[in-house]
């Protein structure tokens, strides 16, 4: 199975609430709306609220920028080494596209280089307040969001790509987000010693 849903087929599923896939090792998207296939209506998945994806290794992108999640409040993908974009293939339009979305997680991504695939409008996301990673080396840059928030997001990865992250960043979104300090066990991969304890 290469997606879930197909474009080119009645989808009744505007009701549906979560979306769980394990270990589903041939697919590479959720939607399959390229090629000549019609494209989703925008709202057919207004009521989505979670989403969890792992183990999927051959999973590329999740879904199109065009689509609605007004709903969507948790996002989890999990060891899925070949995802490149969360959102993908059309830019973000919608300032207000994910008003419910409060938590991320994202764990063994190693080649995720974006949330967004192109953004051009700034995010209001005013619910967004965390955003956990792991061995996510490849990330390149988090959404733009609009400025004045109530609170910043908490940012929870390794120290390194968290640098890197800020350093990339515009100065105008530096306080939309809190980069968290991790745990020294958080970026044992950056740091590794290797010690002998001997005991009498």
């Amino acid at each position: 199975m290469d997606s879930i849903f197909k474009a080119n087929e009645i989808f009744q599923g505007d009701e549906l609430q979560i979306i769980w896939a394990f270990d589903i090792q041939k697919m590479t998207r959720i939607l399959d709306q390229l090629g000549s296939s019609p494209y989703f209506v925008s709202s057919e998945f207004g009521a989505l609220k979670h989403v969890h994806l792992e183990k999927c290794p051959r999973l590329e992108s999740i879904f199109p920028g065009h689509v609605e999640l007004s709903s969507l409040e948790t996002l989890s993908v999990l060891n899925c080494g070949n995802l490149r974009s969360i959102f993908y293939y059309h830019e973000v339009q919608d300032e207000n596209q994910f008003p419910r979305l409060h938590t991320m997680q994202l764990h063994e991504l190693p080649n995720l280089l974006h949330l967004c695939e192109k953004q051009s409008v700034p995010l209001q996301m005013k619910e967004w307040k965390k955003l956990h990673f792991r061995g996510c080396w490849n990330l390149q840059w988090l959404p733009l969001l609009v400025e004045a928030r109530s609170e910043k997001v908490e940012v929870d990865g390794e120290m390194r790509q968290c640098e890197k992250l800020r350093a990339r960043m515009p100065d105008d979104q530096i306080s939309c987000y809190y980069f968290k300090s991790p745990p020294p066990l958080a970026s044992f991969r950056e740091h590794v010693k290797n010690k002998i304890f001997l005991k009498y």
